[in-house]
């Protein structure tokens, strides 16, 4: 993937890092997943989904290695890329669960019994909605 070469293509070059990346998530090694994230944060548009999937991946990834600030900033940042309030589909209100979850170990209830809230109010299909709830009324 030169970019310097002729046929040189982006798209597919993205799709290999995030590829790669979720390959070096599911093995948890995330110190190579998180540098092919953040290629891809660097390199897209940031409007576009492939910058909000890797923006979310980064945010787990720190979710993983318990560095919760920079999970909450990361997941934060992914639900700015999109539109959430008309585009509420089921990749953000399963980053608006994730970031429940990441301000409840940060000590922050207020904010996570919020985005439950989101998540439970939510017309979208989200597996996890029942986990949400029961969360919700634990931190209620």
């Amino acid at each position: 993937f030169d970019p310097e070469q002729p046929f040189f293509n982006s798209y597919f070059h993205r799709n290999a890092l995030l590829f790669c990346g979720a390959i070096c998530s599911q093995r948890k090694d995330y110190v190579n997943a998180e540098s092919f994230y953040r290629r891809v944060v660097d390199q897209v548009e940031p409007n576009s989904y492939d910058h909000f999937d890797a923006l979310s991946q980064l945010a787990k990834i720190c979710y993983s290695t318990n560095r919760m600030y920079d999970a909450a900033q990361f997941f934060k940042e992914a639900i700015a890329t999109q539109n959430a309030t008309e585009n509420e589909n089921e990749y953000i209100v399963d980053i608006y669960f994730w970031l429940a979850r990441t301000q409840l170990k940060r000590s922050n209830g207020s904010e996570a019994r919020d985005l439950l809230e989101k998540v439970a109010a939510s017309d979208a299909r989200y597996e996890r909605k029942t986990q949400a709830m029961e969360l919700l009324q634990r931190v209620s």
